[in-house]
């Protein structure tokens, strides 16, 4: 069998690029098998590594797992037909992050990026472990290391290979903390100003395919389940099939989405903030909670503007009290002044 290595960083920088992947992946012929032993790296890259994996359509992709499978290798790994772990490999799972610098606006959008992402994985986590969303977004905040049997016995391999070594459980995740460590360091100080537009672009073919191939789940019993089995044929069969479903869903989705807009609207907010929320995405509740805060936000500005005037106005002198007598009154002023000075005297 084939074997194709995943050693090192992920990403043009690293030991290990999307290119180089596909370029053996090309080559290959037949069944293959991909060791892995990689901290991470490039989250467009690994994307990318785990979409070329997936179209392989020449033999099934066993992936063992040698040493280290950590961040964006730990999703690699999954786009394999069959996964094994060595008994003293660590496996390592987090939230999907980017390097961000920008505006509120930029950050809010890339922000929204990395949270699809996460979704992205959770989505690939679950399939493979059959944990329950709520359970594995736990995971994935914790920036959870599974060791050896526990990489079993949590469902993300279906293997685990005898190494005839004793490790300690603790050093190993403790290495592969330092190994994750500098990986990000390298990232930080390679990554590329287009990367995160890469990313979203990258996300969005990524979920295009994802949900032509989600129509796996109709397969009947019995029957492989694999991706690859599929023709675009087929796939296109299945849509046909459940075209009445799929309508149903798109009008559902329609619906929701007035729902949304017209409750945004409700709120009786300026035209621009309105806009705004409607763009972003925000639900009904989301979108209050940023009006509530903004007029709060104003009232106390107008409160310190209010109070600064009232103490501006208290530290005028006699002068300049005079100063802010309109003409009329300054006028009427002069002329009385100008009455006592003639006639003061007598």
């Amino acid at each position: 069998m084939s074997v194709i290595k995943i050693d090192g960083d992920i990403g043009r920088w690293g030991a290990v690029s999307s290119q180089y992947i596909k370029e053996q992946l090309d080559a290959k012929s037949g069944d293959i098998t991909i060791e892995i032993n990689s901290p991470g790296g490039s989250v467009m890259e690994g994307i990318s590594i785990f979409n070329a994996i997936r179209a392989y359509d020449k033999g099934s992709v066993e992936v063992v797992i040698t040493g280290l499978a950590a961040s964006m290798s730990s999703y690699i790994a999954l786009a394999g037909d069959s996964i094994k772990a060595y008994d003293n490999a660590v496996y390592m799972i987090h939230n999907a992050s980017i390097i961000s610098w920008g505006d509120a606006r930029q950050l809010r959008k890339d922000a929204d990026h990395v949270e699809s992402l996460t979704k992205l994985l959770i989505k690939e986590y679950i399939a493979k472990t059959s944990k329950d969303e709520k359970a594995m977004k736990k995971l994935l905040d914790d920036e959870t290391y599974f060791y050896g049997e526990d990489i079993l016995a949590n469902g993300f391999c279906d293997e685990i290979i005898d190494s005839g070594k004793e490790d300690d459980p603790m050093t190993a995740k403790a290495l592969a903390v330092e190994s994750v460590k500098a990986c990000i360091s390298n990232y930080k100080a390679n990554i590329t100003d287009d990367e995160n537009e890469q990313v979203a672009a990258m996300l969005n073919d990524t979920l295009r395919v994802n949900s032509a191939s989600a129509q796996i789940e109709n397969k009947p019993k019995g029957e492989s389940m694999s991706k690859k089995t599929y023709t675009d044929v087929e796939v296109q069969a299945l849509t046909d099939e459940h075209a009445e479903a799929l309508r149903t869903s798109t009008d559902n989705a329609v619906a929701k989405e007035r729902e949304r807009v017209s409750g945004i609207i409700a709120l009786g907010a300026s035209a621009e903030f309105t806009a705004k929320a409607i763009d972003d995405g925000q639900s009904v509740g989301d979108a209050a909670i940023a009006l509530l805060k903004l007029r709060d936000a104003q009232m106390k500005q107008n409160k310190t503007d209010f109070e600064a005037g009232a103490q501006e106005l208290d530290g005028l002198d006699e002068s300049e009290e005079d100063e802010t007598l309109d003409a009329d009154a300054k006028a009427k002023k002069e002329a009385e002044e100008a009455l006592d000075k003639t006639f003061g005297g007598n």
